[in-house]
């Protein structure tokens, strides 16, 4: 399986220290795995959560210590975070965070580089409940570890096990019931005990 690509721990440090080029590169690396995240998991405004999430990793920085898969994690934690409490204040204003997918989708960065199929991938993952949609971004496609994906998630190691497997099992479902069209079904595929998202998307396995 394809990993998300990380920075080294070299440009962690360096942008810690608050290199332009290095924190450059990391906005590179990790911006599109973010918005692809918050997609997935329905976010109500992608762009929006995400330059919340950048704004508190400019302020707390300096006080992270880790590597590139450490702060991937960390990106992720804070994106879930202040995903729910803009959902949360959403829900006091009573809109409904699914009428605007579409349009959130369709705003998506287009600096992230993204290609149609992966979009179409993604898609798909989106119409699952959130948490299952979110055990499988981050424990299939971004490839974190059970323990940090339930970490994230605030869940228990055993709970993100099933919750891939039940996602995986709705996902192959609906293609059946949908019938695919051909450009879908050139992108995720049934097979054995898992989905393959074909071409630049790494191999989904309830494994």
């Amino acid at each position: 399986m394809k990993q998300s690509p990380v920075v080294t721990r070299a440009i962690v440090d360096r942008a810690r220290s608050g290199d332009r080029d290095a924190l450059a590169e990391m906005w590179r690396t990790y911006q599109p795995q973010l918005l692809r995240f918050l997609r997935s998991c329905r976010s109500s405004s992608p762009d929006d959560v995400a330059s919340q999430v950048w704004v508190e990793v400019g302020r707390s920085l300096g006080r992270f210590d880790g590597d590139g898969r450490d702060f991937q994690r960390w990106v992720f934690t804070i994106a879930r975070r202040r995903d729910l409490d803009e959902g949360r204040r959403l829900a006091r204003r009573r809109e409904c965070p699914s009428e605007r997918i579409e349009d959130a989708a369709a705003s998506a960065d287009s600096a992230a580089d993204e290609t149609l199929p992966l979009d179409a991938a993604i898609e798909l993952v989106a119409s699952l409940p959130r948490h299952m949609a979110e055990a499988i971004m981050l424990r299939v496609v971004h490839d974190l570890d059970v323990g940090a994906a339930a970490q994230i998630m605030g869940v228990s190691e055993g709970n993100v096990r099933v919750l891939v497997h039940r996602g995986l099992t709705k996902l192959r479902a609906r293609m059946v019931e949908q019938r695919p069209t051909s450009a879908i079904d050139r992108v995720v595929r049934t097979g054995g005990t898992g989905i393959r998202v074909a071409a630049t998307s790494p191999e989904i396995s309830s494994e």
